[in-house]
C-alpha cells in the first residue's frame, strides 16, 4: 500500500506553498500559508483514514477501526492506542505533540471560522497568544515544523501498522 508516499508527496505540495508564500504580498502570502496548514493536515487524515481502514482486521475492533478521523489529533491518538495499540503521542515530546495539536485546532479555525479565534479553540489549545474574535496567527515556520512532525508520525503510524 503506498499511503505513505502519497502523504510524503503531498506534505511536498504543502511546503512548496510556504515557499511560494514567502515570495508573495501580504495578504496572499498569508492565504498561502493558511491553505498550506489546511492541506498539510486533510493530507494526514486522509493518510490515517486509509491505512487505518486497510490494516482494520488487525484492530481490536475491525469495524471501529474502518472510521477513525485524524482531523481531532487526541482523538485519533485515543483511538490508535485503543484499537491497534500504537501511540502516536508517544512517538513525539510532550513539547511537539502540544505545538502539533495546536495547529490542527488552528486548521479547525481556518477550515470554519474564518481563522476567527473561539473560546472553544483557546479551551482546546491554550494558546496564550490567541485573542477571541481576532484572526489566529500562522506563520511560515510553523507550518514547516507541523510537516515534519506530520512525517515523523506517519511514518511511525505506518511502521505500527504495517510491521
Amino acid at each position: 500500500h503506498n499511503s505513505i508516499q502519497i502523504l510524503n508527496k503531498n506534505l511536498e505540495l504543502a511546503e512548496k506553498q510556504v515557499t511560494l508564500a514567502n515570495g508573495e504580498d501580504g495578504d496572499f502570502s498569508a492565504y498561502l500559508i493558511a491553505d498550506a496548514l489546511e492541506n498539510a493536515v486533510s493530507a494526514f487524515d486522509g493518510f490515517g483514514r486509509e491505512l487505518c481502514a486497510v490494516h482494520a482486521a488487525s484492530a481490536s475492533n475491525p469495524g471501529r477501526a474502518q472510521n477513525i478521523s485524524f482531523q481531532n489529533l487526541t482523538r485519533a491518538d485515543q483511538r490508535v492506542q485503543e484499537l491497534f495499540d500504537i501511540s502516536l503521542s508517544g512517538s513525539l515530546d510532550a513539547n511537539e505533540w502540544e505545538f502539533v495539536s495546536r495547529c490542527f485546532q488552528k486548521r479547525h479555525l481556518f477550515a470554519h471560522k474564518m481563522g476567527v479565534v473561539d473560546q472553544a479553540y483557546i479551551d482546546a489549545s491554550e494558546d496564550a497568544q490567541a485573542v477571541v474574535g481576532r484572526k489566529v496567527s500562522i506563520t511560515p515556520d510553523e507550518v514547516t515544523t507541523l510537516i515534519a512532525h506530520l512525517r515523523h508520525l506517519g511514518a511511525h503510524l505506518f511502521a505500527g501498522l504495517t510491521g
